[in-house]
C-alpha cells in the first residue's frame, strides 16, 4: 500500500505548485482523454515505484520523476497527448487536436508565419503568454 508519508508529501508539493499555476493562469485546459492519461501516467509511477524498483534500484528514480512531472504540470499532459494526436494517422484525433487548439486560441504551427503575427493583434494572440 502507498504510505502516508508519501501521500503527504506529495500532497505539499502538489498544493505549492498548483497555488503558483493558479496565481498565473499557466494552465491549458485538459480535456478528458488528457485527464485520463496524466492519473494513469501518475498511478503508473507509484506502482512502478513500488514494485519495480525492487528488481532495478534506478527504476525508483524514473518513477519519482514521471509522478512529480505530471502531478504538479499538468500541461506535460496537454503537450504530450496533443503531440500524439499530431503524430497519430487517425481523423478522430486529428479533429481533437484541432477543436483543442481552436479552444485555446492557438495557431496551427505550420501555419504560423511573420506576416501571421503582424496581421494579428500580438503574441497573445497566437497562444503565448498564456493567451
Amino acid at each position: 500500500m502507498i504510505s502516508e508519508k508519501l501521500i503527504i508529501e506529495s500532497i505539499c508539493v502538489w498544493l505549492a505548485f498548483w497555488a503558483i499555476r493558479r496565481k498565473y493562469e499557466l494552465d491549458h485546459q485538459l480535456d478528458r482523454s488528457m485527464q485520463v492519461v496524466r492519473w494513469l501516467i501518475v498511478a503508473g509511477a507509484i506502482l512502478l515505484a513500488r514494485y519495480g524498483a525492487e528488481t532495478y534500484e534506478p527504476l525508483r528514480v524514473l518513477a519519482a520523476v514521471l509522478f512529480l512531472s505530471f502531478l504538479v504540470w499538468p500541461n506535460l499532459t496537454y503537450h504530450l497527448v496533443l503531440a500524439s494526436r499530431r503524430i497519430l494517422p487517425s481523423s478522430k484525433s486529428r479533429k481533437k487536436t484541432e477543436a483543442t487548439l481552436a479552444a485555446a486560441n492557438v495557431c496551427d504551427p505550420k501555419t504560423l508565419t511573420i506576416a501571421n503575427l503582424k496581421r494579428n493583434e500580438g503574441p497573445e494572440r497566437i497562444g503565448f503568454l498564456g493567451g
